[in-house]
């Protein structure tokens, strides 16, 4: 089943390197993305603008973020990447 309130066709350009992963705000209203970039983006879906987390190393083979994930009840995204490390990021402005 298809719904009609959800987005479609929108491109979010910002990554510098491939997307590895994806997650939803509870809320719907976010995503999260991580990439081989090494940065976690959390992107206004209306908007189409994104916030910018840095923090993420380079482990020498092939660094990335590997999953996203959004805290379902407070302002916060884990991030876990190739270098072996969670990192829990604060969205409170």
């Amino acid at each position: 089943m298809i719904e009609s309130n959800l987005v479609t066709g929108y491109r979010l350009l910002g990554h510098t390197d491939k997307v590895k992963c994806l997650a939803f705000h509870p809320k719907g209203l976010s995503l999260a993305s991580g990439s081989r970039d090494k940065t976690v983006r959390i992107w206004d879906i209306k908007k189409r603008s994104s916030i910018i987390f840095e923090g993420h190393k380079d482990d020498g083979w092939f660094p990335s973020v590997n999953c996203v994930a959004f805290h379902p009840h407070k302002n916060l995204v884990a991030s876990g990447s190739q270098e072996k490390l969670i990192k829990l990021w604060s969205l409170e402005t």
